[in-house]
């Protein structure tokens, strides 16, 4: 009942149904799937690169992999040709996954919520709300399109361990970016993907909006401000940090 009200929501946001997919669907999809400010970007451009074994620009992406909101038709018959097409998801769990190859990935929610909010507030100015406002809503009921960071990710979970998907962690795709390779060629089943290419594309240095989880704000005022004020959420952090472990 739950994920059918997010879904609902989900689909007016963007002011469409869910008959949109049955026609504009990719054909071979692997959907990489993540709340907003997890790595999303990071791993398709590594993935692109490792499947075309070139060197491609970040700017240039969206040429490379889909997203359902922004990709024009023609873009997406074009990608539809190749042997598999990279989809961007940070959505709720839908039909059109079932049966899908599914990479969940999977990030430390205070370095979500610090990343997420330079994001919107800094980058964007989509929001003007104050650090413990936005820490409040990132943890409770948020009204986020994408909802809150922890329904996110159990809804993600289960829907996971249902499809037999995969979850990988962001930290693991920077320090162990071997061992997440043969992870996702294992769970893809595939020879498409270069290893080589793959981790030359992470060890690449990119002007990746907060990547390192270091440099958030433009202002030295605005990062104290926010770690002063997540700091009395810490345990909280910790404790939905812990949900990647538990069964």
């Amino acid at each position: 009942m739950k994920l059918d009200i997010l879904r609902s929501f989900f689909f007016k946001a963007f002011s469409i149904d869910e008959s949109y997919f049955s026609v504009f669907k990719p054909k071979n999809p692997l959907f990489i799937v993540s709340y907003p400010r997890s790595g999303n970007t990071l791993l398709r451009i590594a993935l692109a690169e490792s499947l075309k074994r070139q060197e491609l620009k970040i700017e240039n992406i969206d040429k490379y992999s889909i997203d359902l909101f922004q990709t024009n038709f023609l873009s997406l018959l074009k990608q539809n040709k190749l042997q598999m097409q990279l989809v961007k998801w940070h959505g709720f769990p839908m039909p059109l996954h079932e049966g899908a190859k599914l990479i969940y990935i999977h990030r430390d929610p205070k370095n979500v919520c610090k990343s997420y909010y330079s994001y919107l507030r800094y980058r964007h100015k989509k929001i003007n709300k104050s650090s413990k406002d936005f820490i409040e809503n990132f943890l409770g009921k948020n009204k986020d399109i994408f909802g809150s960071w922890e329904n996110h990710f159990l809804l993600w979970k289960d829907f996971i361990k249902s499809e037999k998907g995969l979850i990988i962690d962001f930290d693991d795709l920077i320090h162990n970016k071997e061992l997440v390779f043969d992870e996702i060629k294992k769970y893809c089943k595939s020879d498409y993907f270069n290893k080589e290419w793959f981790l030359k594309s992470i060890n690449k240095k990119r002007s990746f909006k907060n990547k390192g989880g270091v440099d958030f704000f433009k202002s030295k005022a605005g990062h104290e401000d926010f770690n002063k004020a997540i700091e009395e959420y810490e345990d909280k952090f910790i404790a939905l940090n812990h949900l990647r472990n538990c069964t």
